[in-house]
């Protein structure tokens, strides 16, 4: 089982990093940029914040696909630092393979409507 999962910041935008450990080993999880884009709910354009509150709001998803992929035995090693670690890869597919499951849903609150507010003028009114 995979525990203490959390994100961190990843090295470029073309996904989500997660980390979290199983039986004492450290394992790397990406969540394919596209993967979020691509959900309707997404507006297909979020921005890499936008991405980011997804995974969080939806980490015990993402642990149930990941924990799936690593019993399947789709973790690769990888080098972390000098260190090796486990590499899990969570696409698009994978989300789809999620949602068939009964009572399976996702937490689409990263995508709501933002209040985007600026000040006019001296008279403290906001448009």
């Amino acid at each position: 089982m995979l525990y203490d999962l959390h994100t961190f910041e990843p090295i470029d935008s073309s996904y989500v990093a997660v980390q979290g450990y199983e039986n004492r080993v450290t394992v790397n999880v990406r969540v394919n940029a596209t993967a979020i884009d691509d959900l309707p709910e997404s507006g297909a354009t979020p921005t890499q914040e936008q991405r980011t509150a997804f995974v969080r709001h939806n980490m015990d998803a993402i642990r149930v696909i990941a924990e799936k992929k690593l019993e399947r035995g789709d973790a690769k090693p990888e080098d972390s630092h000098g260190r090796p670690v486990l590499g899990v890869r969570i696409s698009g597919a994978d989300f789809e393979e999620y949602l068939r499951q009964p009572g399976n849903r996702f937490s689409y609150g990263a995508f709501g409507p933002r209040l985007q507010t600026k000040w006019v003028g001296s008279n403290g009114r906001f448009t």
